[in-house]
């Protein structure tokens, strides 16, 4: 079985959670005997499928638009007839989709800057070209960036799509959806031929806003590595300070809740809570987070460590005591098994699809403070509790592996290939 699978971003270079779970979902397939043909924008270097390749967008990109100025080229002046009269000569034009993008330049960057959407173009032009070359069982779109680039290679290669929805734009933006990429997701439940959701919680989400038929949504939750990291003792043997850390890690957006956290710690300081908190990550609320902090009285307790991944995130996670996720709506939130996989504690909103899956964490509801307040108070001050829930909580993300998830995914792909 081979897959052709569309994603945006992937490890070593992602900018959150779509990324980690792309190449989970890869190793998952592998021990399912599943061969990944993967997409991308644009190799950076580093990326690596455990079974099978990565493919380039962009070179498919500008080998096709090469190919249609070829093509252009060899075509030849003739004259055109009028009444037995020659009136002059006409070449002929380029009638291509490619067309707009030749004059314009045809590199493709992907990432999330302001020219997304010519982006999310481009790269639905270069999967076609690659689906036309490549031989494949099926198709495999990871959220919305990608599904036009899905539905141009099943009209080029006649194989099922399966669209993998991470997040829908009524979680990433409640109060101000942005109407073309709703279009675009409604499009996707209407038109794949199944649709993947990380959780219950988001298939919910995709039959209010989007009336998906239910008979075609399957619900596969995502998944953890163990860790195997020797180094996370040694850098947790080096802490810089005694008391224990809170810590913040995700898009500093609206969605993610950060503003619950500050309120939360700016609660525990009053309280005289010996405790000290980071928010790391990056977003459109950022700096309106630190100067908040600020006002909160929070500038001799709170850091701001900003974006981080690689070996950063998981010494982050070393130094933490407790992992908070005060997310207002998350689909899903790979953040908090990471956390949980490496011993540390976890609290979370019940409006998250990660909530559905573990057990051995502190769930609390969006927006509350004062509860999420309270719980850090009971762990911050109880260090056989913070050991207790971190052990078992290891013990759980221990068996939420991605084989799990291939093994589920697999069986999709032989269901539609039957």
């Amino acid at each position: 079985m081979k897959v052709l699978m569309l994603g945006w971003e992937f490890p070593p270079h992602k900018s959150g959670g779509l990324g980690t779970a792309c190449e989970g979902l890869t190793r998952g397939l592998a021990e399912h005997s599943v061969e990944v043909l993967m997409v991308v924008p644009r190799l950076v270097g580093g990326e690596q499928v455990a079974s099978g390749r990565m493919l380039e967008a962009a070179r498919a990109l500008s080998a096709a638009a090469a190919a249609e100025s070829s093509a252009a080229e060899r075509e030849i002046a003739v004259p055109v007839v009028a009444n037995t009269e020659i009136r002059g000569l006409e070449i002929v034009g380029v009638a291509s989709p490619l067309r707009p993008y030749l004059d314009a330049g045809t590199e493709l960057r992907g990432g999330y800057g302001p020219d997304l959407f010519r982006e999310v173009e481009r790269y639905a032009q270069a999967a076609g070209s690659i689906a036309a070359a490549e031989r494949f069982d099926v198709i495999h779109a990871h959220d919305w960036m990608t599904l036009d680039a899905g539905l141009r290679a099943r009209e080029r290669s006649g194989k099922p799509l399966v669209w993998h929805v991470h997040a829908s734009e009524h979680d990433r933006n409640r109060d101000a959806p942005d109407a073309r990429i709703a279009a675009i997701e409604q499009r996707g439940v209407e038109q794949a031929d199944r649709v993947v959701c990380v959780s219950h919680y988001t298939a919910t989400k995709l039959r209010e806003h989007y009336d998906a038929a239910p008979e075609r949504l399957r619900v596969v939750h995502n998944a953890t590595q163990p860790a195997r990291d020797r180094r996370v003792r040694a850098w947790r043997a080096r802490r810089p300070f005694a008391e224990p850390l809170a810590l913040f890690m995700g898009r500093v957006t609206s969605q993610k809740g950060p503003d619950v956290f500050l309120d939360a710690a700016a609660r525990l300081v009053r309280a005289g809570t010996p405790i000290k908190f980071a928010l790391a990550g990056d977003g459109d609320l950022w700096s309106g987070c630190v100067e908040r902090a600020a006002e909160l009285g929070l500038a001799r307790h709170m850091y701001f460590p900003g974006f981080l991944q690689g070996d950063a995130v998981t010494r982050m996670h070393a130094l933490a005591d407790l992992f908070v996720m005060p997310s207002v709506s998350e689909p899903f939130g790979i953040a908090p098994l990471e956390a949980m996989s490496l011993g540390t504690p976890v609290l979370l909103t019940r409006q998250s699809g990660v909530s559905e899956l573990v057990d051995s964490v502190i769930k609390f509801d969006a927006g509350d403070s004062a509860g999420l307040a309270q719980a850090m108070q009971a762990l911050a001050e109880d260090p056989f509790l913070r050991s207790w829930l971190g052990a078992r909580g290891r013990e759980e993300a221990q068996r939420l592996r991605w084989g799990g998830a291939g093994a589920k995914v697999a069986d999709l792909y032989r269901e539609l290939t039957a």
